[in-house]
This record gives C-alpha cells, sequence and structure tokens, in this order.
C-alpha cells in the first residue's frame, strides 16, 4: 500500500475475421495483398484493387467484421480495343502517283462508321507543256500539278478479332489539281477537278487501347471530270480515278 507499481502487460490480442474474393476470369492480380484465397485481417475497411492484362481494372471497397467472412465475386469486363462507339481522329500518308498528307475525322455508333478525310498532295506531277489554244500551238509554260483531295465515306464495321477489326466502305470524293509554274508563263488547268464514287475496305489494327494502326486501300471511279482535267489524262501522267491506299495512325475516344 502507499507504493507505486509498474507492471508489464502484453498487448490486447486484435479482432479479426476473413475475407475472401473469387474473380472471373482466375489470375487476376489484386493489390495491396492477395484476396484469393482465404486471408485473415484485423477488423476494418479495405480498398482493393483487381487487374489483369485486357481486362477493365476494378476497385472494391469491403468491410471486415469479427469472426465473420466476407465473401464477393468479381468479374473484370474485357476492354474493347475496336469500339463499337467512338470518335476518332488521324493523319497518313496517301499512296498513289501523285502522294500526299490525309487528315481523317470520324465517328462510329453501333458499328456504322462514318468518315471525312481531307488529303493535301506533296508529290508533283511530271511537267506538263501548255500551248495556246487558237491554232498556233504556241508554246506558253510548263507546269507541275499537286492533287488535293476531300472526302466523305460510309462503312460498316466488322471486328474479327478483339485487336483486329476490317470495315468495307463505299463514298464520294473530290480530286482538285493545284498548279504552279516551272517555265514559261501562264497558268493553265489550275483547279481541274474530277468526281469520284470511291469503293475501299479500312483495315484496323489496335496494339493498345485508344490506338489504332490503319491501312485503307480503295478503287476510285471517275464519274465526272472537267474539261481541264480531261486533257490533262490525255497529255500528262495524271490519272483520273484508279487504285490508292493510305496508311497512318488513329485515335479514338
Amino acid at each position: 500500500a502507499q507504493q507505486k507499481n509498474v507492471f508489464k502487460a502484453n498487448a490486447p490480442t486484435p479482432h479479426t475475421g476473413w475475407l475472401q474474393v473469387y474473380t472471373r476470369p482466375r489470375n487476376v492480380k489484386t493489390n495491396p495483398f492477395d484476396a484469393n484465397e482465404v486471408k485473415s485481417l484485423p477488423v476494418g475497411t479495405y480498398q482493393l484493387e483487381f487487374s489483369r492484362s485486357g481486362y477493365v481494372t476494378q476497385n472494391h471497397e469491403y468491410i471486415v467484421r469479427h469472426n465473420e467472412t466476407t465473401r464477393d465475386t468479381v468479374t473484370l469486363s474485357r476492354i474493347d480495343y475496336v469500339k463499337p462507339l467512338a470518335f476518332y481522329f488521324g493523319v497518313g500518308v496517301s499512296l498513289n502517283s501523285l502522294m500526299g498528307i490525309t487528315g481523317v475525322l470520324g465517328a462510329v455508333f453501333q458499328r456504322h462508321d462514318i468518315q471525312l478525310h481531307y488529303t493535301f498532295g506533296l508529290s508533283d506531277s511530271k511537267n506538263v507543256h501548255a500551248y495556246s489554244n487558237d491554232g498556233n500551238d504556241n508554246y506558253l509554260s510548263s507546269l507541275s500539278f499537286k492533287k488535293n483531295s476531300f472526302g466523305l465515306k460510309y462503312g460498316y464495321q466488322f471486328n474479327l478479332m478483339r485487336q483486329f477489326a476490317i470495315t468495307p466502305q463505299l463514298g464520294f470524293s473530290v480530286d482538285r489539281l493545284s498548279a504552279s509554274v516551272t517555265s514559261g508563263n501562264g497558268l493553265y488547268a489550275d483547279g481541274a477537278s474530277c468526281n469520284n464514287i470511291t469503293l475501299g475496305v479500312k483495315l484496323l489494327l489496335v496494339p493498345f487501347q485508344h490506338c489504332y494502326i490503319f491501312a485503307a486501300p480503295e478503287y476510285d471511279v471517275p464519274v465526272n471530270k472537267d474539261d481541264n482535267y480531261k486533257r490533262l489524262t490525255e497529255i500528262s501522267d495524271i490519272q483520273a480515278g484508279g487504285f490508292s491506299a493510305t496508311v497512318g495512325v488513329l485515335v479514338n475516344f
């Protein structure tokens, strides 16, 4: 009595419970600990992340109670690499007799694909010699031409594999020639135009989410050429319609 005494006591045993989570598919990574097996845990609230390559990551919260087992089943959804509903834009290189850089803008709704594109001509045609049309055939100038194109396409998207799709396309395009003088004087046939019906297919390879690598071969069928365009196809290497292809990259959301 009347004395101070110090006692060393053992820490109280914490209340615990158990947590077990089944996952579909199996072999899902859980963070911060493995919840695929029955896990004994102190009573409390836990945040778990479930992830697997090719699937959408999910986060869940669990409450572990004293002497109780908390069970759950988590089903991860596959990632839609090729989306049935998306907005996209990108850039490509058009490969034909007159190459160019193509900008692409489009949208997919329930796999119906509407696409706008514009090609800015880069390569020049061979020189075209212009002569007077007064009956004397006097030499006027030599010119080269670039081809710019604007078009609209409709297609329907088929998913052949999770990361590969094919879209047959039908469209309409307008080709317009831009002339530049290489010698002499006089700008002949600048703005010559040709309208085409386009038949093609767009191939999509998806290396990862939100990125498409595409190739789009097509055949253009001329339906209307102005007089200048007709004349140029007769005296130069410039063609109306024919085969072409565009390859490039698209970003989708």
